[in-house]
Parts: structure tokens; sequence; C-alpha cells
């Protein structure tokens, strides 16, 4: 399901009853309010997201306002989710539970409940990341949910930025994931999620979630060195603080090994390499290297097994195929 709306769609003095039609329809029942009502039309914003599983993903940018969730909507509607809004640019408050929030850094994130009051302003034009959970997926695995409301959340290091960085790159691609791996992928967004609000409140984690985020966290650290080619369990290990044979045991979980996601993300990369105009001028043995591979003839023998074929004779026909593409 795509999501998209915004005040272009409407003259100036509707826009601001419009915008209450898309940010309800689209979240729960909210009420957006103006600090000088006369300057109503000249109020813009712009919704864009769409759904993975039971998670909804929304891009929201407006210009200054207020969005407040008030006791009487909540008795109307009985909407019971819980919200997640991630600074993209600009700065905002969050207020509930006797708590305030403000998100002044690109990144930054808060984790607020539709069922109570709150209040979300937009100081000046800002654009923000919204994430609509289903309340059970969380309280199942956060200890005290009510203690993680209206806490700036940041972003720059530990698992935050783990939770900040998997979060945008999951909202850049929304509509783009496969129903298949839909909810494998949002149950470690879930863990993680948990872990950072848990870390960020000094509340707990139910035990299964320590896993889910470890494994996060060792995937996350397999994507940043892939090109390494002295990358080894070992290494990942210590990096993320665990010990190495507790490290197998996270990727048994999976059916899989360290090794094999180090080598799966490596050929993953090559694979995408090789589709690329400029991938003509590359040799084997430069690609090879390139992506952390110690000899050509492994990463031949090792791609052929995956693909099916050579690495050469893929790129040729992938560029073959391009070709054709362009000419018709």
């Amino acid at each position: 399901m795509i999501l998209q709306r915004s005040t272009a769609e409407v003259s100036g003095p509707r826009r601001f009853d419009f915008w209450r039609e898309a940010i309800s329809d689209a979240f729960v029942d909210l009420e957006p309010r103006r600090g000088d009502p006369g300057a109503a039309e000249f109020f813009t914003g712009e919704l864009t997201g769409g759904q993975i599983g039971a998670v909804r993903m929304c891009t929201v940018a407006a210009s200054s306002h207020e969005v407040v969730r008030t006791p009487s909507l909540i008795r109307r509607t009985g909407d019971d989710f819980l919200f997640l809004s991630l600074l993209l640019d600009g700065d905002m408050v969050y207020a509930q539970d006797d708590r305030v929030a403000e998100l002044v850094r690109p990144g930054q994130f808060v984790f607020y409940d539709s069922a109570k009051p709150y209040k979300a302003a937009f100081r000046d034009s800002a654009r923000q990341l919204v994430v609509r959970f289903p309340r059970h997926e969380l309280t199942a695995r956060v200890r005290g949910i009510d203690t993680v409301t209206a806490r700036t959340i940041r972003a720059d290091s530990g698992v935050g930025a783990l939770a900040s960085g998997l979060l945008q790159s999951l909202g850049r691609c929304v509509e783009d994931v496969d129903p298949q791996v839909a909810e494998p992928l949002l149950g470690n967004v879930f863990s993680v999620v948990a872990a950072a609000l848990a870390a960020n409140a000094g509340v707990g984690l139910e035990p299964a979630d320590h896993r889910a985020v470890h494994l996060q966290r060792a995937r996350g650290y397999i994507r940043e060195h892939a090109t390494d080619a002295e990358l080894t369990p070992a290494g990942i290990a210590r990096a993320i603080g665990v010990s190495e044979r507790y490290l197998y045991t996270l990727f048994r979980t999976e059916g899989t090994s360290p090794a094999r996601a180090i080598m799966d993300e490596r050929l993953a990369r090559a694979h995408a390499a090789l589709q690329r105009p400029h991938a003509v001028h590359r040799t084997m043995e430069s690609l090879a290297l390139s992506l952390g591979f110690k000899h050509a003839a492994h990463f031949t023998r090792a791609f052929k097994d995956r693909y099916g074929l050579p690495p050469s004779r893929h790129r040729d026909q992938a560029l073959a195929a391009a070709h054709d593409r362009r000419r018709r």
C-alpha cells in the first residue's frame, strides 16, 4: 500500500482541514493546531510512505504547527498503537507523561504511546520519519513501556545509532521490501528498537531480545567491514563484545555461520558490481581483491557456486542485456 498526500492538492483555505484528515488516516485521529489561524492558508504538509507487514512507515514534512492527541480523540477511536518519530531535518518537540523530548539533530528519535495524550510541535519547517508499531511487538520486548516515552534517543553512538540507521534505511525502501522477508526483517527491527528504548530509559529487555540485538550488531559490523580481507569471526566477536563461541551460536539460530555471512555479503556486492557499466573495464582479480577476497580463483569458485556462472560470464550477460534494453 502506497500512501501519498500533500496540501498542494487543495486550495489554501482548505489546507489545514485536509492535513487533519491526511495524518489521521495515516496514523491515528489527531488534531493539528496552528498558532495563527489566519495563516492556515499558507500551511504546507506532505506525507509519503507505506506498509511493511504490520508496521507503517511514513515520511512527514510540514511547516510550523502542533499536533495533539487529546483524551476525547483517544476515547472516540480506541486506536492502540505505539509510535516512533525520527528527525530527518529541522527540529521538533514531543511531550507525554510529564516529559519533554527535543529532537534537534538528524537521526535522533522519540517514542510515544497513542493510548495516552501527547503533543508534537514542528517548531519551524521540519521533516521526520514516523513509524507505527503494533503495541504487543514492543511491550513483549521492553519491560516498563511507560518509562520509555518522550525521551530523546541519541543516534551518534551505541544501539541508538544502530536503530536510527536501520529505520532510515528501511524508510527509504519501504515499498521495495519483499513480503516473504517482511516477517523476519521486522523481528530484527522490533528487537533493535526495543534495545534502544530500554538502554535509553535504563529498563530491562526480555532475555530473547539480547540475542537479536547482538546478531543485528554482528551483521552491521560485517556490512561495514566486508571489504577487509582480514575480517574474521574472532574479530567480529571482539568488536561487538561477545565471545566467538556465542557469535557462532547466534548465527546458528538462523541456519548459517559468521564465515558464511561474510561470504554472502561479499558475493552480493560482487553480483551488483558486475551489472554496472564500468564493470567492463575491471578484471576479476581487481574486483575480488576490492571485495576482501585474497585470491581471484577463490572468488571465481564461490561466485559460480552461488550464481551458476563464472563472474566474467555473468558480467558479459548483464551488460549485453542492458545494451539490448537501451536499444529498444
